[in-house]
C-alpha cells in the first residue's frame, strides 16, 4: 500500500543517514567550514560508556578533518562543558551537538546557561531523540548481534523531573 511504501522509504532514508552516506544538506551544500564542533555528552561512571562516546567523536573527527571537534561532558566526566566552551577560540563558528536522547533539564537549563554565559554566538543542535532513526539504528545493531524475531528487548531510560522529557521517552 501507499502508506507502507512511504514508511519503507523513510526507513531506507534513515538507514542511509545513520550509516553516514547522507553527508550533504538538502541544498547539496557540504557543511565542513573549518569551524568548531562541540559534542556534549551526559557523563557516566562506566568506562565502557566513556569509550563508546569517545569512539563516536573519533569517527566524526575522521570524517571531518577540517573541523576542530571537541568532546565534553555535562557531569561525572572531564572535561566539563563550561571549561571546554571557554577553551574554544573565538572568531570561527561553533556548533554544539548534545548527545542526549531526550530534552530534559540538561538540554533546557544547563547547556543554554553555559552557552549564554561563555559563548552566546554558539549554534545549538537539538538533542538526538526521540527520533525514528534511533530505532532503525538500534534494530540494525540488534540484527548484527544475532537477534531474531523470538528474542525480546527491553529499553529503559533514566527518569526526569521535567514532564516534557518524561513524555518524550
Amino acid at each position: 500500500s501507499r502508506g507502507r511504501r512511504r514508511r519503507d522509504l523513510v526507513h531506507a532514508q534513515a538507514r542511509a543517514q545513520h550509516r553516514g552516506r547522507d553527508i550533504e544538506s538538502k541544498q547539496g551544500v557540504r557543511h565542513e567550514s573549518g569551524g568548531h564542533l562541540l559534542v556534549v555528552a551526559h557523563g557516566t561512571r562506566s568506562a565502557a560508556g566513556v569509550t563508546t562516546v569517545s569512539r563516536i567523536v573519533d569517527a566524526v573527527r575522521a570524517r571531518r578533518p577540517a573541523l576542530d571537534v571537541r568532546l565534553c561532558w555535562i557531569e561525572l566526566v572531564e572535561p566539563e562543558l563550561r571549561g571546554t566552551l571557554a577553551g574554544v577560540p573565538p572568531g570561527r563558528p561553533l556548533v554544539l551537538v548534545p548527545l542526549l536522547l531526550s530534552s530534559g533539564y540538561h538540554d533546557r537549563v544547563d547547556i543554554p546557561a553555559a552557552v549564554a554565559d561563555i559563548r552566546p554566538d554558539t549554534v545549538r543542535a537539538p538533542v538526538l531523540g526521540p527520533d525514528p532513526a534511533l530505532a532503525v539504528a538500534l534494530a540494525d545493531r540488534l540484527a548484527e548481534a544475532g537477534l531474531d524475531g523470538a528474542d525480546a528487548v527491553v529499553l529503559a531510560a533514566a527518569g526526569s523531573s521535567d514532564p516534557a522529557a518524561v513524555a518524550s521517552v
